[in-house]
């Protein structure tokens, strides 16, 4: 290729971010304009093969790929191709560029990028590289853009023969459950999405229909899901509640990409179910350590710093999730617990209402008396008399 060309290509590349390839007829590259960090072409020997056949069967420049992404290809002979692209019609989502990435065989990328255009444009674009390649105008006939998804079968037709191997495919996909399942039981919502993505892809075809295949899948995968979560420790009945108000959604849904926002959406749901589910349990142990520590310890002086240092957390968080759980303060939990051992001293114990109130760790004997008397509509003297001697003498 002329120095020229060249120079031309790659000025068009390094202008419109979309890569050239140049490739001759045993499918090895002559030249080629990218971006280090895609490479897509030649990585994926299948997707050559596909260009080079869409580009020798002289219908269309144009290559769909997929619903919103497009190469394009053309011979300048027999002997040698030209390869633009990919670029997308629209910002591809988390789901098509794992499609994407899965399909080459590329390492998993969140930011990805694929030049977003519109698809006459690129056609434009086809056609100035066209006419710097081989000097002359293009056929208006093949750069039209209403491919109506034909292009996209041989393609389709040679990624699965190449992964035809059942057995294989199963134990793929089950492997990638289990990871799926495990994410959701960890509460691990960057996981969980990324295998909910990963499974679509490769799920053996369940239906004609790819609606009906995606709503199958959707269910198998909120089916596990739901199992994942309960036992994450999320309540049996929310678990299952939760997946019949998406399994209805799902149903509802009228299109691929509704559909794909609601399995994304049910799959989120779980994980902040599991998240909630291990906070509780996280906070409810803190909780029962602190009643416990004051339990053991309510004769001496106990404050909230005092229990949060012994428990290692804030006394912001502890006094959050303590009258969260038990619907009171820390002190009055303190308070009721050494008005209960008062009770059970006034009536068990022959010891004075002085040194009973030093006992349960009252500053002075008029406070205690205050207090109890809130608690339990009597003084403790009163208290006292009521309950001593029919306790002592019940039979």
């Amino acid at each position: 290729m002329k120095k020229e060309i060249i120079y031309r290509l790659k000025k068009l590349q390094r202008i419109t971010f979309t890569d050239i390839y140049l490739y001759d007829s045993l499918r090895n590259t002559i030249e080629s304009f990218y971006e280090t960090s895609r490479h897509f072409v030649n990585k994926d020997p299948h997707l050559v093969d596909a260009l080079s056949k869409n580009a020798l069967s002289a219908k269309s420049y144009l290559y769909s790929e997929s619903e919103h992404i497009f190469f394009a290809s053309f011979a300048i002979n027999e002997n040698k191709f030209i390869f633009i692209g990919p670029v997308a019609d629209e910002s591809l989502s988390f789901a098509q560029k794992h499609d994407f990435q899965k399909r080459h065989h590329l390492p998993f990328k969140e930011d990805l990028y694929v030049p977003v255009t519109d698809i006459q444009i690129f056609m434009d674009l086809v056609s100035l590289v066209y006419h710097i390649v081989i000097s002359k105008e293009p056929d208006p006939a093949l750069l039209r853009t209403n491919l109506n998804g034909n292009h996209s079968i041989e393609y389709e037709r040679i990624h699965e023969k190449k992964q035809a191997d059942d057995d294989e495919i199963y134990h793929h996909t089950y492997k990638e459950e289990r990871m799926f399942s495990e994410a959701i039981k960890d509460g691990d919502l960057e996981k969980t999405l990324f295998y909910s993505e990963f499974l679509l892809p490769i799920t053996g075809k369940l239906s004609n229909s790819s609606l009906n295949n995606l709503r199958n899948v959707a269910i198998t995968g909120i089916t596990i899901a739901t199992r994942a979560a309960i036992e994450g420790g999320v309540n049996v009945s929310e678990a299952y509640r939760t997946s019949d108000i998406f399994i209805n959604r799902f149903d509802r849904c009228t299109n691929l990409l509704e559909l794909r926002e609601q399995i994304c959406q049910s799959n989120t749901e779980f994980v902040k179910l599991v998240q909630s589910a291990m906070h509780n349990r996280k906070y409810s142990t803190y909780v029962e350590q602190c009643k416990y520590y004051i339990e053991n310890n309510f004769r001496h002086d106990i404050s909230l710093p005092i229990l949060a240092q012994e428990l290692g957390i804030s006394t912001s968080y502890l006094s959050h999730i303590f009258s969260q759980q038990e619907s009171m303060t820390i002190r009055q939990y303190l308070v009721n617990t050494r008005i209960l051992r008062a009770k059970n001293l006034l009536i068990y114990s022959n010891n004075s209402l002085l040194e009973i109130c030093s006992y349960v760790g009252f500053s002075s004997q008029s406070y205690f008396s205050h207090v109890f008397k809130q608690k339990t509509g009597m003084t403790p003297a009163e208290y006292r008399n009521k309950y001593k001697t029919n306790e002592l003498f019940r039979s």
